[in-house]
């Protein structure tokens, strides 16, 4: 769907919006395969946390902030 929105829409925070969302259904998905001992191991372990699970959240956030960002910018007048 996304993929379909990207030439309509052609702006900077509502794309960054999609993809946010896109990596959030990844990590739903990736969460109910851990759930179902589906997906594997950790394979690479930052101290005793594993590093695909902290990185999926914190990308998803970073997008969203930098939407957000991206969106009051845009409504302040400094275009």
């Amino acid at each position: 769907m996304a993929i379909l929105l990207w030439p309509k829409i052609r702006d900077a925070a509502w794309m960054l919006v999609i993809f946010g969302a896109i990596i959030a259904y990844i990590e739903t998905v990736y969460s109910i395969l851990k759930i179902f001992g589906i997906a594997g191991q950790e394979f690479i372990i930052l101290g005793s946390i594993p590093l695909f699970s902290l990185i999926l959240p914190s990308v998803r956030m970073i997008f969203f902030i930098a939407a957000f960002a991206i969106m009051v910018y845009k409504q302040s007048g400094n275009n």
